[in-house]
């Protein structure tokens, strides 16, 4: 379809008179022909996999793809060519998806919490990391297990992977519950068990344990986010279309942080560096941004230019002048690296 649009673009429009559109009749034909394609698969029995593939073309893959595409773009926005498939069989998909994704996860993780306990019950000494009695490999487990799910969801669309992020919210704490139970349950039964004080001692008690899986969990969350602002895939023109952005940014930065502290979470120091990014993208006056600028990197010295420079992308209303001023405040902000807990530091740029 690209291939041949972009033929039509090139070699044939200006065959024909513009009242003919060329393009939007080639356009609309290719995708009547697509969206009767996935219609009928929709329709068909999917297995789980096939589900999701359907999903990301029709969400992802499809309309971005082709909108990546120079050539194309600017034909493709005179074009209303709608949705492949009828909300109704894109809801449905949705919702088959959506549990089977939350069910994998709650499977795997009580399957990772039988296996937890049975390494209590072993008559093997725990292993030593630093001469102390720890294990991370749970806590590991189960952030591996709920964010690949999220990250999938978030593939196909936002929406998607707010919504499975919604029904994750409610299986962590359920699992920490899970947890503390078996745990409370080894100590009552175990207490002749040969390496019963090292597992207690390995196992940072319930709570700790709790907070240190969330933690780590809302790290990871503000990570991934600040991530996705630095991909260089939204560069946005007017102070209207910057303060929408500002808007979602400090909404999902509010979400996040009640999330993360309703289930335990301490990290306190995380919870302004989206809001700092989103006031960042919000302003327009330039002595603002640099005084931003500044209290960002006061708060999260292990910022580089290289960083800023991939986020400011987003104001595409910056001179380069403008753009100069600013990172070279912060390179000055920032000279040498910091202590203490890093952020930025662990997120490369392309």
């Amino acid at each position: 379809m690209k291939e041949d649009l972009t033929v039509v673009v090139k070699y044939i429009k200006q065959l024909y008179p513009p009242e003919f559109n060329v393009f939007s009749t080639y356009a609309e034909l290719y995708h009547n022909y697509f969206a009767s394609q996935a219609k009928k698969n929709a329709e068909s029995h999917l297995e789980d996999k096939d589900i999701y593939l359907l999903l990301s073309w029709v969400h992802n893959i499809y309309p971005k793809d082709m909108r990546k595409d120079h050539v194309l773009a600017e034909e493709l926005e005179k074009v209303k060519l709608g949705r492949l498939l009828p909300s109704s069989l894109s809801n449905d998909l949705e919702k088959k998806y959506l549990d089977s994704e939350e069910a994998t996860i709650k499977n795997s993780l009580s399957k990772c919490l039988d296996k937890e306990i049975q390494r209590w019950k072993e008559d093997k000494e725990p292993e030593k990391l630093n001469g102390h009695f720890q294990s991370e490999l749970l806590a590991i487990f189960v952030i591996q297990s709920i964010y690949s799910g999220q990250k999938r969801a978030k593939d196909i669309s936002a929406a998607v992977g707010e919504e499975l992020s919604h029904r994750l919210s409610k299986e962590l704490p359920a699992f920490l519950k899970s947890y503390k139970d078996a745990f409370e349950d080894f100590k009552e039964k175990s207490k002749k068990h040969r390496y019963y004080k090292p597992i207690i001692i390995m196992d940072d008690l319930p709570s700790p344990s709790q907070q240190a899986i969330i933690e780590k969990i809302h790290t990871r969350l503000v990570k991934d986010y600040i991530v996705r602002l630095l991909k260089r895939k939204v560069s946005l023109k007017t102070p209207a279309q910057q303060q929408n952005l500002a808007q979602h940014i400090s909404k999902n930065a509010a979400d996040l942080e009640a999330f993360c502290t309703s289930n335990g979470s301490q990290a306190t120091w995380l919870n302004s560096a989206l809001p700092k990014l989103a006031e960042i993208i919000r302003l327009q006056d330039l002595g603002a941004i640099k005084i931003e600028v500044a209290t960002l990197a006061t708060t999260y010295p292990d910022i580089r230019k290289r960083h800023l420079e991939a986020f400011l992308y987003i104001k595409a209303n910056l001179s380069r002048g403008e753009l100069k001023s600013i990172l070279g405040y912060l390179a000055d902000s920032t000279a040498s690296t910091p202590p203490g807990a890093p952020l930025f530091s662990n997120i490369n740029v392309s």
